[in-house]
C-alpha cells in the first residue's frame, strides 16, 4: 500500500515538517534547508488547489501561464495546431503552471 503525503495548510508548517536544519553549519550558518523537490511538491500542490494546473490543457483558449523564472504571460493554446502560441523568448518547456482565462459578459 502506497503512503499518502499529507500537505500542511501553511508554508511554515510545511518547512517544519520537511525542512532539514543545518545544525553542523556545513552549508549555512545553521539555517533550515528545504530540498528542491519538496519545494516543487509544495508549489504544485498549491497551484492545483488555487485553480492552477500543471501538464498540458486539453481545450482551445487563452491561458495565464507561469514560467520557471517566475514571470507570467497570457498565451493561446490550440491543441489542433502546435500547442502553446508563445510570442516571447520563453518556450513551452518553461511553463510551470497554467490557469484558463474564462470569457466574461459585460453587464449594463
Amino acid at each position: 500500500m502506497a503512503d499518502c503525503m499529507v500537505f500542511p495548510k501553511t508554508w511554515e508548517e510545511y518547512k517544519k515538517s520537511y525542512g532539514i536544519r543545518d545544525d553542523k553549519e556545513v552549508y549555512t550558518n545553521g539555517s533550515l534547508l528545504i530540498p528542491t523537490f519538496r519545494v516543487e511538491q509544495w508549489l504544485e500542490h498549491n497551484a492545483w488547489h488555487n485553480g492552477w494546473h500543471t501538464g498540458t490543457p486539453e481545450e482551445y483558449g487563452l491561458y495565464l501561464v507561469q514560467y520557471t523564472h517566475g514571470g507570467y504571460d497570457v498565451v493561446l493554446f490550440d491543441p489542433s495546431a502546435s500547442g502553446w502560441d508563445i510570442y516571447s523568448d520563453d518556450s513551452p518547456k518553461d511553463i510551470v503552471a497554467w490557469k484558463k482565462i474564462e470569457p466574461f459578459e459585460e453587464t449594463e
